[in-house]
């Protein structure tokens, strides 16, 4: 499945788009887009861990996906001069 499919399910699921929200699979579809290096699903999957949404909670892991994502999201808006710099 295309990583465009892939990222389409989970926002369906997630969201709950034409299906009652469904975190688990959605989770699962995250996973499986994050492994094929889709960083916006790395994202999503870290925020579910970090709040135990179709997942068990686990903040460290959580975080060890978001944190770096967040930082590569900050610097391509300082590249396209969306965040001010000092």
């Amino acid at each position: 499945m295309s990583l465009v499919r892939q990222k389409s399910s989970q926002d369906d699921l997630s969201k709950g788009k034409g299906v009652l929200p469904d975190f688990e699979q959605a989770s699962k579809w995250y996973l499986k887009a994050a492994k094929n290096g889709h960083d916006d699903a790395a994202y999503n999957l870290g925020y579910f861990y970090e709040i135990g949404r179709g997942v068990k909670m686990n903040k460290k892991q959580g975080r060890a996906l978001v944190f770096p994502r967040r930082c590569i999201k900050e610097v391509d808006l300082m590249r396209v001069g969306r965040i001010e710099t000092n």
